[in-house]
């Protein structure tokens, strides 16, 4: 990232932004669609860590979506699992196999109602996943799709999924390098957007931490760190909230440990806001 290391190159800079651009994917993101289950016979997923229901219902959304050329809904649900699926998978052609699958459905739903959020949503998201996994060059060919995307679901809807193409946003600018587009002052402001839509959420906050740290501006971090453990554990957000925890604390663990090294030129600590 521009700014952050002296003598660091345009070159470096190129080869090092994809993997962060993609890798903050896999951090975000606890999607508020369900299954309706009277309209769909998929299993529900009140528990979205069990692989197992989730390759059962993505079996049983292949066969619906196949006999339904004209539900938008379902396209768009069977994505929202492919997304679920996908995050705890291992097997790399197997996961790339059901991303294309998933990066299909969000097109036809695009297709079917391109001025519905649902669709740019996961085209965007899975899109992102995918490339994470492919070379250099699909992915700076694709990075704008998300950051395309994500603007269309806030110029659509922007509380679609309780604001996360907010935190989308503001990890593509904070990933970016500036002569690529990015920038950390839209990155800044698209997670403050966040944090003001989801005020009960951690996700927003631990994307800002993220933020900060790779800035070196750890106390700044620290605070934020601070919110995620604070958010509830109870309500509709429980879930994402006890995983975001998680990388909370995990997250904490490094600052310290750089914290309590020797500080080098250029891995200062910084004290601006």
């Amino acid at each position: 990232m521009p700014g952050n290391r002296e003598g660091r190159s345009r070159s470096e800079t190129m080869s090092k932004f994809i993997p962060i651009l993609f890798l903050v994917l896999t951090f975000l993101l606890s999607l508020s669609l369900q299954v309706r289950s009277e309209r769909l016979p998929v299993p529900s997923l009140p528990n979205k860590e069990n692989t197992a229901a989730l390759e059962e219902a993505h079996k049983a959304f292949q066969d619906r979506v196949a006999n339904n050329p004209q539900d938008y809904d379902l396209r768009v649900q069977g994505a929202d699992n492919v997304y679920y699926l996908v995050i705890q998978l291992d097997d790399k052609k197997q996961k790339k196999a059901l991303l294309l699958q998933g990066i299909d459905w969000s097109k036809q739903a695009i297709a079917l109602r391109p001025e519905a959020p649902g669709g740019h949503f996961f085209y965007g998201i899975l899109t992102g996943l995918y490339v994470q996994m492919s070379d250099f060059f699909t992915a700076l060919k694709s990075k704008d799709i998300i950051k395309d995307e994500m603007e269309k679901v806030v110029r659509l809807d922007p509380h679609f999924s309780d604001g996360d193409a907010y935190i989308a946003l503001g990890q593509w600018y904070a990933a970016v390098p500036f002569f690529l587009g990015g920038s950390d002052g839209n990155a800044k402001d698209y997670l403050l957007k966040a944090i003001e839509m989801g005020p009960d959420r951690g996700k927003p906050h631990l994307a800002l931490a993220e933020f900060y740290s790779k800035r070196f501006k750890y106390e700044l971090a620290k605070k934020e760190i601070a919110q995620v453990f604070a958010a509830p554990l109870d309500g509709r957000f429980a879930f994402e909230n006890k995983r975001d925890r998680a990388e909370a604390q995990l997250l904490l663990s490094k600052i310290e440990n750089k914290l309590n090294q020797p500080a080098r030129s250029y891995d200062r600590v910084s004290t601006k806001p």
